[in-house]
């Protein structure tokens, strides 16, 4: 009995409890006191604020944990969110079709498809060109960047693009409909994302190739299409993450995404998905942007300045990256005759 269960998943997946429930008693012992001991974190101004903070970025971290899982990285979803709220302000309010339901459809689909294109740009590179993701999406984060900025300079006339239509502001919360709109779209993006990596095949492969490309290759899994599609979906989310932060904000601005980034991995990290791939989820991930939503909220209501708060995350973000790649380091055991030794896996 003893050995069955030592050669089962039973212990990985107690494990896997273990780290969900520690984080999940974290963070309501956080609340708690937060409601108790922090001026205006309970009241219903800041919770509303808390919400609708926690929509969009959940949005972008689900897209970016697809990618995390196969050991990589998406640097370009900031940027992608930074272009969708550029350009899509743009057509949705200064162009001639804008502050009308077609102008907001129009945009809408442009924002979608800057996702589109820049995931499938990200995952052809990765997949036919052989280029490590960091390098592909650090790339098409600098041109979406760096395009932005220069189409936000050339077309507006300010530093920001206000006057959305009213059908466009409910995606953000700013209507009549109130938090329902971005927690529909939220909740449905993650649903998806939960539906896909643990019922689906897709999603098994998603784990399989992280976990060991090389084995996955040999087994017959179509491990070119799996990260392609990775990419993809990360770009979408991003998108979709710039629609509602871009109506949250009720402006397109072409700042938005300069530390989103920080966000999105931090949530990612700190929620439990391992940075060298194959174990994590977008489960991990919702723990890790409701931590880092309130880490944001609960220390700028304490009167903590931008620094401090960077601080705090960047330091969560070792500690458990060291955690997670210290507890995967192969052990070596010795042989008693002679000097060589053999690495035996830790698992």
């Amino acid at each position: 009995m003893i050995v069955f269960i030592m050669k089962s998943n039973i212990i990985p997946l107690l494990k896997n409890r273990a780290k969900e429930n520690l984080l999940l008693g974290v963070l309501i012992i956080l609340w708690f006191f937060s409601a108790m001991f922090i001026e205006g974190f309970s009241s219903k101004y800041n919770l509303s604020k808390y919400m609708t903070s926690i929509f969009p970025l959940l949005v972008a971290a689900c897209g970016v944990t697809f990618v995390v899982l196969n050991a990589g990285i998406d640097f370009s979803s900031s940027s992608v969110i930074t272009l969708t709220s550029v350009l899509g302000a743009w057509i949705m309010i200064s162009s001639g079709i804008g502050k009308t339901t077609t102008g907001v459809i129009f945009g809408i689909i442009a924002c979608l498809s800057i996702g589109a294109i820049t995931g499938a740009i990200n995952g052809a590179s990765v997949v036919f060109l052989k280029m490590p993701s960091f390098i592909v999406t650090l790339a098409t984060q600098l041109l979406l960047r760096g395009f932005a900025v220069w189409f936000a300079a050339r077309f507006y006339e300010r530093t920001s693009l206000n006057g959305f239509p009213a059908s466009f502001l409910e995606l953000g919360g700013n209507g009549e409909l109130g938090l329902f709109p971005p927690a529909f779209i939220a909740i449905v993006a993650f649903g998806f994302s939960y539906w896909l990596l643990e019922y689906t095949h897709f999603g098994r492969e998603v784990f399989s190739v992280g976990t060991n490309p090389r084995t996955s290759y040999i087994s017959g899994i179509r491990y070119k299409k799996t990260i392609f599609m990775m990419m993809f979906i990360s770009g979408i989310y991003a998108a979709v993450s710039g629609i509602l932060f871009t109506a949250k904000n009720a402006a397109g601005m072409p700042g938005l995404g300069d530390n989103l980034f920080i966000d999105i991995i931090a949530s990612i990290i700190i929620g439990g998905t391992s940075i060298l791939g194959g174990e994590g989820g977008v489960k991990q991930t919702l723990f890790g942007v409701l931590l880092i939503v309130w880490i944001d909220n609960a220390m700028t209501l304490l009167g903590l300045s931008w620094y401090i708060i960077f601080i705090i995350k960047g330091t969560l973000i070792i500690i458990i990256a060291t955690i997670d790649i210290v507890s995967k380091a192969p052990r070596s055991t010795k042989i008693k005759r002679g000097s060589v030794k053999i690495a035996t896996p830790s698992r």
